[in-house]
């Protein structure tokens, strides 16, 4: 048996041969997408105080920056998508302002992308 993996498009696929004396089976399964989503930013804000977020877009096995696939991104607050953001050479920066205090969780990513999802408490000064 001997496992690899293959970039299909947007995903990871772990293939897997198996050789028998009769016959050779190749199966192949979605492992991992190839662009993981990484966001840099601070866990905490004051209300009204506009924030920043790092997005960096990286490969699944070795971390270093995507640069050959830049799809458009979603963010969302707390499920709501809030704004879309294009990484230029596999990164992004995204501004965000919360009226309210609280926690709220940001999530970055899109069909083809593993998203990523951070929390960022909202606190009154």
């Amino acid at each position: 048996m001997v496992v690899e993996y293959e970039r299909r498009n947007h995903e990871i696929l772990q293939v897997t041969t198996v050789t028998t004396s009769h016959q050779t089976a190749i199966v192949r399964r979605h492992h991992t997408m190839y662009a993981h989503v990484r966001l840099t930013g601070p866990s905490q804000v004051p209300v009204g105080q506009e924030m920043t977020l790092g997005v960096r877009l990286s490969k699944w096995d070795d971390g270093e920056t995507v640069t050959d696939y830049t799809p458009t991104l979603t963010v969302s607050a707390d499920g709501e998508a809030v704004c879309q953001v294009d990484p230029v050479n596999g990164e992004a920066i995204v501004s965000l302002r919360f009226t309210d205090p609280g926690t709220y969780r940001i999530t970055v990513g899109c069909p083809t992308v593993q998203p990523a999802t951070v929390a960022i408490e909202v606190v009154d000064e």
